[in-house]
């Protein structure tokens, strides 16, 4: 399982305001696949279907799931804040997924597309700690 969403020219305020669109990844084992759903708007849908022949690692149940907001005040206290001070047109990507244990990591990478600058984190989902900057 994964997640997913954008925004772009944020600021920390449209960050911390929270995402209107989400894109999940979902595995069936009854089906051996992967569904991709998109949701927005109080509405989701199916947009794809893979065969998977190799099971995924499921990311473990916990507190990850009452959302990104602890990730993305740790990516603003780690520079994300200024960067984006400091760059108005700046797309933001945040992404859940499991490392290779199945513990839960949030993703955050900002770019810059005018100058290439780039500010990626990651941090653990269930602690908070920062894993790379």
């Amino acid at each position: 399982m994964s997640a997913s969403t954008q925004w772009q020219a944020a600021s920390e305020q449209t960050l911390l305001a929270g995402a209107s669109t989400w894109s999940f990844v979902f595995y069936s084992a009854a089906n051996s696949s992967s569904l991709d759903v998109g949701v927005s708007a109080g509405a989701a849908r199916v947009v794809n279907q893979t065969r998977v022949w190799v099971a995924p690692t499921a990311i473990v149940e916990g507190t990850w799931q009452v959302g990104p907001k602890d990730a993305l005040l740790v990516f603003l206290a780690y520079g994300g804040g200024a960067f984006l001070d400091e760059r108005s047109q700046a797309l933001v990507d945040l992404h859940l997924a499991g490392s290779a244990d199945g513990r839960p990591v949030w993703t955050i990478v900002a770019l810059d597309a005018e100058d290439g600058s780039l500010l990626s984190l990651l941090v653990d989902a269930e602690t908070g700690q920062v894993l790379s900057d």
